[in-house]
């Protein structure tokens, strides 16, 4: 809850919808079963599920991980579909169901620039097995 200004002397509290917590659910069909990455293009930061599998916490805009590994054995070829559950946490993307989606990729985006929270930037690379 978020206040707001005092009327007639008392504090008014509302809903900040676009920071609650929500859950999102969706599925798509199966028709391969390899082991492939999760894309979350446009969402902030929370948990996501595949069959019911804690695939993890995303938080891309801090990185440096961005997608998320999905092993071939959540996604069974012995199904028809399959189901994907994100719990966001701070902002979905989801003005409009264009814009609403989740994306299964076959290439990880695990070197991504760090924003770490205190505001510095920095970039995660792998020199002879060493982060610099």
């Amino acid at each position: 809850f978020l206040p707001k200004p005092e009327k007639n002397g008392k504090k008014v509290f509302t809903t900040d919808n676009s920071f609650a917590p929500t859950l999102f659910y969706g599925e798509f069909p199966v028709n391969s079963s390899y082991d492939t990455f999760l894309h979350l293009p446009g969402w902030s930061k929370g948990q996501a599920f595949v069959n019911g599998f804690n695939l993890g916490r995303y938080w891309p805009v801090i990185g440096p991980q961005v997608t998320l590994f999905v092993p071939a054995n959540v996604i069974s070829l012995k199904q028809k579909t399959a189901s994907v559950v994100i719990l966001e946490l701070d902002g979905a993307p989801c003005e409009s169901p264009e814009t609403c989606f989740v994306e299964f990729v076959t290439t990880p985006i695990l070197n991504g620039i760090v924003h770490p929270i205190d505001g510095e930037f920095s970039v995660n690379t792998v020199k002879n097995g060493k982060f610099h």
